[in-house]
């Protein structure tokens, strides 16, 4: 056991991933247990499994209705996975060690770079508590308005509160559990409720830094290092200290993924509800007046990039519809939220290089400034292994599952981009179908990165160069 435990914490990755798959397990086990579901004898341990894989790498999809399938604890129990899966389940382990002892050793830190995507330990240490602050704050401001607007549709009080603290966790997680059998399709046409949802989910998934750098200023400077391989916490004061705007905050070196996750997200949203709206206004959308078309639009183009709530049911929507739906839910969120998908900042890097090509630049660049070699590298590896695990996870299902290929493809990537959104065929799984989808969510969130460094070797790179050498590409 001591061999197995030191194994996984010299390599942070595996203890990340073996903590994902450890939760998994014993949320499984807590929802398979009679007092959890309503169903006799309990949930079949396979259903059990992919209900708590898609919460703690908070999904979505569902193989049994959540609102009828579980009991209040079973809720309760989702509701917890949820947590843990949106904000760390070791930053939460790690942050008890914190508050007890006020220090972090290096490989501590290093987890957390892994869970909230920070490359910089440093830093990690110095914002775990703002993280939490953040986080807890806005979902608090969220429960209260969306119990509010439970209640003004004839929710009693208690149920109302209930509702808005799990929707509001589950909408700024990304995670896109809901309590009502037809996810949000009663509220299509309830501004509080969709502009509610809307902005907890754009706050998850544009990254705990972005949210950081525009509270409270903190960037990357250096912690104090005293000699004995700890990170010593100790807060300092940030921009807002010296009383620096938000639009000086913006131009510092490490502010550039904030105003690409900014940046970003707006193109994406904006193009979303675009397209939606275009191809659904004499579909899906008909019937409804201009302002709620509008609406709905916007919700889904939210929605279908990393949460999984749907206010239009995706069963009624166009084929054309879907598939322009799949590289919306390909990219994701930004870097450091609660959103998957191979993130904003990959994409924007690969533009970057795509530019430098194509207009003969010298080096890669965004917003004016340069972008390292070592980045462009990681993005299109990034991009590889997505449109890679795509097309196996695609030619898989296309052998166990009966349905049209388009219809695979859009539930292969709502797995891996970790959206949740369905287009029928989840709760229509095969056996061999649903462990496929649960494989896929678990990548997922734990991202190719983090899966090679479980793997990749240590060591120095050769010295020796070998000779330079010319294939023909393209």
């Amino acid at each position: 056991m001591n061999t197995i435990l030191t194994l996984l914490w010299e390599r942070p990755a595996r203890l990340v991933s073996a903590s994902f798959i450890a939760v998994a397990l014993l949320g499984a086990s807590l929802l398979s247990i009679p007092a959890a579901t309503t169903a006799p004898g309990g949930l079949p341990f396979l259903d059990a499994l992919f209900t708590a894989t898609s919460a703690v790498c908070v999904t979505g999809l569902i193989v049994v209705d959540t609102a009828t399938a579980f009991t209040p604890l079973g809720q309760g129990v989702i509701l917890a996975l949820i947590q843990m899966g949106g904000l760390g389940i070791m930053a939460f382990a790690i942050s008890t060690v914190f508050l007890v002892r006020r220090r972090l050793t290096m490989s501590e830190a290093e987890l957390l770079s892994f869970m909230l995507n920070e490359r910089n330990r440093h830093v990690v240490v110095r914002q775990l508590g703002n993280v939490f602050v953040v986080a807890l704050v806005v979902e608090f401001i969220g429960a209260v308005l969306l119990a509010i607007a439970f209640m003004s549709h004839g929710q009693p009080p208690g149920q109302a509160a209930w509702y808005g603290v799990f929707h509001a966790v589950s909408a700024f997680a990304n995670a896109g559990f809901a309590l009502f059998s037809n996810s949000l399709e009663q509220f299509v046409h309830a501004p509080l409720v969709n502009g509610v949802v809307m902005i907890l989910i754009i706050l998850g998934g544009i990254g705990f830094g972005t949210l950081l750098i525009v509270r409270n200023g903190r960037h990357g400077v250096d912690a104090p290092h005293d000699g004995r391989d700890e990170m010593i916490y100790q807060p300092r004061i940030g921009l807002m200290g010296h009383h620096s705007s938000l639009r000086d905050r913006l131009r510092k070196p490490r502010a550039l993924s904030v105003r690409v996750a900014v940046v970003g997200t707006a193109l994406l949203l904006v193009a979303g509800a675009v397209l939606f709206y275009v191809l659904e206004a004499r579909n899906s959308l008909l019937g409804m007046s201009i302002p709620q078309k509008y609406l709905a639009s916007l919700f889904q183009a939210v929605t279908f990039r990393t949460a999984g709530f749907n206010t239009v049911s995706f069963s009624d929507v166009s084929r054309t519809t879907l598939l322009i739906a799949v590289p919306f839910m390909f990219i994701g969120g930004a870097s450091g939220g609660t959103a998957g998908g191979i993130k904003i900042g990959t994409v924007a890097v690969l533009v970057a290089e795509f530019r430098r090509f194509f207009f003969h630049h010298r080096d890669a660049t965004l917003f004016q400034r340069r972008l390292p070699g070592r980045l462009v590298t990681q993005a299109t590896i990034l991009l590889i292994v997505g449109l890679v695990t795509v097309l196996v996870a695609t030619i898989i299902l296309s052998f166990t599952e009966s349905a049209p290929l388009e219809i695979i493809l859009f539930e292969v990537v709502s797995a891996l981009g970790t959206v949740g959104l369905s287009a029928g065929l989840t709760g229509e799984l095969s056996g061999g179908g649903r462990i496929v989808v649960i494989v896929l969510m678990l990548i997922g969130r734990l991202g190719p990165l983090t899966l090679f460094a479980m793997f990749r070797p240590e060591g120095k790179p050769a010295a020796l160069r070998l000779p330079e050498g010319e294939i023909p590409v393209g």
